[in-house]
């Protein structure tokens, strides 16, 4: 006879969201390693021999993908500060009483957990800042399609209406 292995809510919603996140970081390292060899670089006179080149979807289904699966990550990251803001406060405090030299001293395994959590929070911070100043400050993206102007917002935007859909207001005399 086999045991049932109950999962408590609390668990079972960590996971559900840390899948979230992961799914989120997938879609958008792949559609990344997909920019990555795959720039357009344009026509170029018939020079370049990636240009129209399509590797599963069209490059604009691949922007889609890269920005929703971006923002699908960073909203999926601000529930889970959230529900573990506790813990993250709970922790700082007691490093920092640790380094004033008032506390005792922490595991191996939570200094392993802090150290880890650092370095993914500060890739996360680094590629998050790095997208937003790809988004809106830089000359890049797709041609034939509009640059976001800061302050404008997403709404004018053809990301906003979905995957897929390239209408902008405005756009359609």
């Amino acid at each position: 006879m086999t045991k049932q292995v109950r999962i408590s809510k609390q668990t079972r919603t960590n996971w559900l969201i840390d899948t979230a996140v992961f799914l989120g970081a997938l879609v958008t390292a792949l559609s990344g390693i997909y920019f990555l060899f795959f720039t357009s670089g344009g026509y170029q006179g018939g020079r370049n021999e990636l240009y129209g080149i399509t590797l599963l979807f069209a490059r604009t289904t691949w922007s889609d993908l890269h920005l929703w699966g971006g923002v699908i990550m960073i909203a999926d990251v601000a529930v889970h500060i959230a529900i573990h803001w506790h813990w993250i406060k709970l922790m700082a405090r007691r490093y920092l009483n640790v380094i004033r030299g008032r506390g005792g001293r922490n595991s191996r395994g939570a200094k392993v957990n802090v150290v880890v959590n650092l370095i993914i929070a500060l890739s996360f911070t680094f590629a998050v800042l790095s997208g937003i100043y790809f988004l809106f400050f830089t000359d890049g993206g797709l041609p034939g399609r509009p640059k976001p102007r800061l302050g404008s917002g997403l709404v004018n935007q053809p990301e906003f209406l979905g995957p897929g859909s390239y209408l902008v207001r405005g756009d359609h005399d």
